[in-house]
């Protein structure tokens, strides 16, 4: 939660920044994506800066922005992925072997 008020000011100035610029580059626009709105109840900034940090990162925008927060050479960015390859398949193997000990004890 720390990590992500910090971030937060940050992240609040580019999307301003990019409502505001009436004349972005080509390389500077970003995917276009659904919207997120926070309303702010009763004033209650705080509760709504947290459920804006939640649906950022549920929406995995805060890992997107930190990737693209400093250009990474291609070659590391191969090993980079292989990695998230093999923690993803390595997890799905873990589940899949769970799975297999969870149905043999209920025999």
């Amino acid at each position: 939660m720390l990590q992500v008020r910090r971030l937060l000011p940050s992240v609040l100035a580019r999307i301003e920044s990019s409502l505001t610029a009436s004349t972005a580059h080509p390389w500077e626009t970003v995917l276009t994506r659904a919207k997120i709105t926070v309303p702010v109840i009763n004033n209650q900034v705080d509760k709504a800066m947290k459920t804006l940090s939640r649906k950022l990162i549920a929406g995995n925008m805060l890992k997107e922005w930190k990737k693209r927060a400093h250009f990474v050479r291609p070659a590391e960015q191969r090993v980079l992925d292989q990695k998230e390859t093999d923690k993803r398949l390595s997890k799905k193997r873990f589940k899949a072997q769970m799975n297999a000990i969870m149905a043999r004890r209920a025999q």
